[in-house]
């Protein structure tokens, strides 16, 4: 379920698909502008961590993509009932899918473990295209203020949420701000929680990370392969300063060469993690 669509299971000539349907509702406009950039992001993405495309479908419903079916859920739900699986190797496979949209210009803009999908080889697949932007002679396209807020706030770069701030005119996704939302994807996947899990309100996590606060390590985690390495990581990608950060092609080939060298990991007594 998203915010303006749902997913349902189906099958086309026996197999078995995904099919995205949108809800029009009182945002019939919006809701169109990002059915039709999905789409448009879709149809020429090739690669084993993003998710494919099957087509357009009209028919039936007035709005819909099918796409391949993941049977093995979301980042999120495959780790509930997989705990012992290997985190490292499935945030390779998200970094792959990365560095290969932003090779071709296209930043993913709501990054984050619901929108992570798991395929029947237990890869990782990315997902969930609707804010999804084009890079253009050097410049990302800027998006309205309704599709920053539609993205989860506790995964979203400080730069995103106070432009100004960070000497920006308004609010666009980035390069730097889908390698922010990976390091929240990476502290997710090794706690089992949303970032920022003892602060209810979104405000109060926009206030904290706009200050320069992040999660804390999650030592319990180390045997499930955070090691000082893989946090080192995790801590130069959501730094404050965008410029600074990593481009996600090294975090990749970084975290490729932990998991060449990794021996075997724990699997957590409890699930998610006890953090604060």
């Amino acid at each position: 379920m998203g915010g303006f669509a749902d997913v349902w299971h189906g099958k086309v000539h026996d197999a078995d698909v995904a099919i995205k349907v949108w809800r029009l509702g009182g945002h019939g406009a919006d809701v169109l502008k990002d059915f039709c950039k999905e789409a448009a992001v879709l149809k020429y993405l090739r690669h084993p961590n993003v998710t494919r495309l099957v087509g357009v479908e009209t028919t039936v419903f007035p709005m819909c993509l099918v796409c391949e079916w993941m049977p093995l859920g979301t980042l999120n739900s495959f780790l509930e009932r997989h705990p012992g699986a290997n985190r490292l190797a499935l945030l390779v496979d998200v970094a792959a899918g990365l560095t290969y949209l932003h090779a071709l210009d296209i930043v993913h803009g709501d990054l984050k473990g619901a929108n992570i999908l798991i395929n029947a080889r237990r890869s990782a697949c990315l997902a969930d295209f609707g804010l999804a932007a084009f890079s253009y002679e050097n410049r990302t396209a800027y998006i309205p203020t309704r599709s920053v807020n539609a993205g989860t706030t506790r995964w979203i770069a400080p730069e995103v949420m106070d432009p100004e701030a960070f000497g920006l005119e308004r609010a666009r996704v980035s390069r730097e701000s889908d390698v922010y939302a990976f390091a929240m994807v990476m502290w997710e996947a090794f706690t089992g929680r949303v970032p920022f899990p003892s602060i209810q309100r979104d405000a109060a996590v926009m206030h904290k990370v706009i200050g320069g606060g992040r999660p804390t390590r999650p030592f319990q985690a180390t045997d499930l392969g955070l090691s000082d390495a893989v946090w080192d990581i995790v801590e130069r990608c959501w730094q404050g300063d965008r410029g600074a950060r990593p481009i996600i092609s090294q975090v990749r080939d970084q975290l490729e060469q932990v998991v060449d060298v990794v021996e075997d990991l724990g699997a957590p007594q409890e699930w998610p993690l006890d953090v604060a």
